[in-house]
């Protein structure tokens, strides 16, 4: 085996083996999930034909921002993990960084305020329509 395969091998298996529950796979052979692990009963609602499904952040959703000299390609990944929306890149990210640190806690709006400010600097806007954020020029975001 190439060491690139090897390596990508090895970086698999490390996913897999950290995204596993604290359940052990020998008390699991059996098939039977472990009660708090078990398939809820209740029904989940599915959307009509045709209709898509919103993302609800809810209002106690808080972000706490800490950056310093953080590149902005990192600064959306957070962004992005944090609110649970994926972000479409419809401009490219800045090359810049960014420095922020907030004393508390900031709902979505806020946040996404917070990261305009500092990503219009570089030309560039964060929006957020149904399931899914956009990075865009300024120009394209008007």
């Amino acid at each position: 085996m190439n060491p690139r395969a090897r390596t990508r091998a090895a970086v698999v298996a490390s996913l897999i083996a950290s995204a596993g529950g604290a359940a052990s796979a020998f008390a699991l052979q059996d098939g039977a999930l472990p009660p708090d692990v078990a398939p809820a009963s209740v029904p989940v609602e599915q959307p009509a034909e045709g209709q898509a499904l919103a993302v609800q952040l809810s209002d106690d959703v808080r972000i706490h921002f800490q950056f310093k000299d953080t590149p902005f390609t990192l600064v959306l990944d957070f962004f992005s993990r944090e609110t649970g929306l994926p972000i479409i890149r419809e401009a490219p990210v800045p090359a810049g960084s960014m420095t922020f640190i907030g004393g508390t806690e900031y709902s979505f709006e806020e946040s996404l305020s917070i990261l305009n400010l500092n990503l219009r600097l570089h030309g560039v806007a964060l929006r957020r329509e149904k399931n899914f954020l956009y990075l865009s020029t300024i120009k394209d975001a008007v």
